[in-house]
């Protein structure tokens, strides 16, 4: 996650702000459900550079916008009413496409 709600400051701050200022990364919490979060610092890894970014220290709450696989689910219900019971079945796979550029310039 980019961002994050600070209690300290009782508003949304990003990664980066928290970066440049440590005594931020206290009372961080997920900006939909609310859980505990930490900061991980911009970091270099062999070649790269990993970016400043929050993470959960628990599961995130299913109605939450972060919480990965309930969001599959919504999206997978709203496709087919039964999908849901036909994967616990193991009667077909199902493949979420995720597109990432324009189509057409639309």
């Amino acid at each position: 996650m980019k961002k994050a709600f600070s209690e300290i400051l009782n508003k949304e701050v990003s990664a980066e702000e928290v970066n440049k200022n440590e005594s931020l990364k206290v009372g961080l919490k997920c900006r939909d459900c609310v859980i505990p979060m930490s900061h991980r610092r911009a970091h270099k890894w062999y070649e790269s550079v990993v970016t400043a970014c929050f993470v959960r220290q628990q599961e995130h709450i299913e109605s939450c916008q972060y919480y990965a696989v309930g969001q599959m689910g919504i999206l997978a219900r709203l496709s087919d009413d039964d999908v849901l019971s036909r994967l616990d079945k193991k009667n077909f796979i199902f493949r979420l496409t995720m597109i990432h550029d324009e189509l057409d310039g639309k």
